[in-house]
């Protein structure tokens, strides 16, 4: 009897937790125009949940803002337990990142950019391997065929774009596959792509043609 209510309880904490969770995406201010209904919402609800992502000051979430380098790398560290050093915006994430080894000292004044896909890959690929401590090495890569503009990413990037697709945390974003090193990701399509890395939602398969 005793087991079965300590089931119960948990059962309703879990639900208060979830109910809790999608209250809070429910008070930005754009929810209604911007997440309700949208194909990212269980993504931003999840990560909302996990305290890995906030809304803007003024009460807005903005799902189709480009993000920059050191809200990604403030993301990742919130998602993994690791509270993110705000103290002195967006120098001391940064550096942290850094520190984590999650960037290189070469992106350390890069925090209020836009982060390229080729860089996302990058930082995502040592999330995987120094923060959760995925033993990338057993990895398979996939064929270079499988990312028909590989050879338009720069060359320090284009192993950790491999790393990337073969741990199926990136694809192709469109249909024909390619990857567009150089464009940028926005705050929605951050999400899936943080619930991938911590595997709250399935990875890409990577035995299917991206």
């Amino acid at each position: 009897m005793k087991r079965k209510t300590i089931a119960a309880l948990l059962v309703s904490v879990m639900l208060l937790s979830t109910a809790a969770s999608a209250i809070e995406v429910r008070t930005f201010k754009d929810y209604a125009s911007a997440i309700q209904n949208t194909w990212a919402e269980k993504y931003i609800t999840t990560l909302v949940s996990k305290g890995g992502i906030k809304g803007y000051a003024d009460g807005t979430f903005k799902p189709k803002e480009k993000i920059t380098t050191a809200e990604l790398v403030s993301i990742i560290l919130n998602t993994s337990g690791t509270k993110a050093d705000t103290t002195n915006w967006p120098q001391s994430v940064m550096e942290q990142a850094n520190q984590l080894g999650l960037l290189d000292a070469s992106m350390l004044s890069e925090g209020n950019n836009p982060i390229s896909r080729e860089k996302m890959a990058y930082v995502l690929v040592n999330a995987a391997s120094n923060l959760l401590h995925e033993d990338i090495s057993t990895v398979t890569l996939i064929d270079t065929s499988r990312i028909p503009d590989l050879n338009t990413a720069s060359e320090q990037y284009q192993g950790d774009i491999r790393f990337a697709y073969s741990l199926g945390l990136l694809a192709g974003n469109n249909a024909s596959g390619t990857f567009s090193p150089s464009a940028f990701t926005t705050r929605e399509e951050t999400c899936v792509i943080i619930n991938r890395l911590f595997k709250y939602t399935d990875r890409v398969d990577t035995s299917q043609t991206f």
